[in-house]
């Protein structure tokens, strides 16, 4: 990881270019109280770049940020149980990705609860613009998806609830989504 930040608290990271990780970019874990405002992550260098992830973490604002990724562009994660993710504002941003642009899971134990995310540019993504997942037990609830431009993508958006590993189902509930445009390509 380029930069690992774990039980942070007042977190403001402003106007940096993150480049070339040869692992995850900028993950954070189990802190809170975040402002990443106009960050540039430019990291292609190695398969497994995604360009913001937080496990765990409350109180977020992501804003005007420019992600070019080889994996997920900004990923929630909760990979251990008792992990939440609480109170998100994600807005503002580009992101490119050979993944997902923005991703809840898969490590999905915790909680994922009141995210917003708006105005959001996505541009080459492989799979998903925004996915939306619980395979781990994850409660999500409270999610607001609005003003979402994706072109060339695998799909807009993926909401999926499974149990892999025999773990006992969560749930998902209080999803609004709208005003999403998506330019898929043929025979994807």
């Amino acid at each position: 990881k380029l930069i690992f930040l774990s039980e942070c608290d007042s977190i403001k990271v402003t106007d940096v270019l993150l480049k070339n990780s040869s692992g995850w970019v900028f993950s954070l874990r189990k802190s809170k109280n975040i402002v990443i405002d106009y960050v540039n992550v430019n990291s292609r260098a190695y398969w497994n770049n995604d360009g913001i992830d937080l496990d765990g973490c409350e109180n977020v604002r992501i804003t005007n940020c420019d992600i070019n990724a080889a994996d997920d562009g900004i990923c929630l994660k909760s990979d251990s149980p008792g992990l939440y993710n609480n109170n998100y504002y994600i807005a503002n941003c580009s992101i490119r990705s050979s993944s997902c642009a923005i991703k809840f899971g898969t490590g999905s134990y915790g909680s994922f609860k009141n995210v917003t995310i708006e105005n959001i540019k996505v541009f080459d993504t492989f799979r998903s613009a925004i996915a939306i997942e619980s395979v781990d037990g994850a409660e999500i609830e409270n999610i607001t998806v609005s003003n979402i431009t994706a072109i060339n993508t695998g799909n807009a958006i993926l909401i999926r609830l499974g149990h892999r590993n025999g773990d006992k189902p969560g749930y998902i509930k209080n999803v609004s989504i709208k005003n999403v445009k998506a330019q898929i390509p043929f025979g994807r």
